[in-house]
């Protein structure tokens, strides 16, 4: 699905409800301030819903003071707050009623991932952002991802014991395993958390994706649970 928002927190602030956290290539809670000169922590949000607005196609970072390019808009809130250098993002959207491409042909974005260093993404497919996110001894890169079509995958298709991406409660893909399946739900185990998280969900809900297309198939849980749910 086409990411149709992006949202930025500070420290333990979450984004609002249908927006997911934009992580690491390695799947971990990607703190852009994590290698600067400020202590707030930053995080980068985004959202697939059609009511947060039109496909994103493209996504730029800006420095403090420089003008939004035509046809842009610009997300509130800095990246970098507390840092030295401040930087935002702003993005491109398609225009409305065109769900399928901007109006110069480029197709939405349908991933985020920001990288530490100098390592790019796994896969091939993404593509970096005109600049770093952030500066310092490690520089925060962003890359995206963009919609390769449908896939022809769908919820109407799991069965007991398959892997997916599921979104949890609080807007983080995880790697899950489907446990229990009706007609119209499954019930999904996240790996690595206990049973006491175990949720139902819709087949038709957005909240289902193939296994790797958010997790890149690694486990997103960074606080262990025990098989009991502690």
């Amino acid at each position: 699905m086409p990411i149709t928002d992006v949202f930025v927190t500070y420290n333990d602030v979450l984004a609002p409800g249908g927006y997911h956290r934009v992580t690491t290539a390695s799947a971990g809670r990607a703190n852009i301030n994590e290698h600067n000169d400020s202590s707030v922590q930053t995080y980068l949000w985004c959202s697939e819903s059609a009511s947060a607005g039109g496909a994103i196609t493209d996504i730029r970072v800006l420095e403090a003071g420089e003008d939004v390019p035509e046809g842009y808009e610009k997300i509130k809130r800095n990246v970098t707050k507390g840092a030295a250098q401040r930087k935002y993002i702003c993005v491109k959207r398609v225009a409305e009623g065109d769900e399928e491409q901007g109006a110069d042909g480029a197709v939405p974005l349908s991933e985020l991932c920001i990288v530490y260093g100098d390592a790019a993404p796994e896969g091939g497919d993404f593509e970096e952002a005109n600049k770093t996110l952030a500066e310092g001894p490690t520089p925060v890169r962003l890359f995206f991802k963009r919609s390769s079509g449908d896939t022809g995958w769908t919820g109407q298709e799991l069965a007991v014991d398959d892997w997916v991406d599921a979104l949890d409660t609080e807007n983080v893909w995880r790697v899950a395993q489907v446990i229990d399946a009706t007609d119209a739900t499954v019930t999904i185990h996240y790996k690595n958390w206990g049973s006491k998280w175990d949720d139902t969900i819709p087949r038709a809900s957005a909240k289902l994706a193939p296994v790797g297309t958010h997790t890149s198939g690694k486990d997103t849980g960074w606080k262990k649970r025990t098989a009991g749910g502690v």
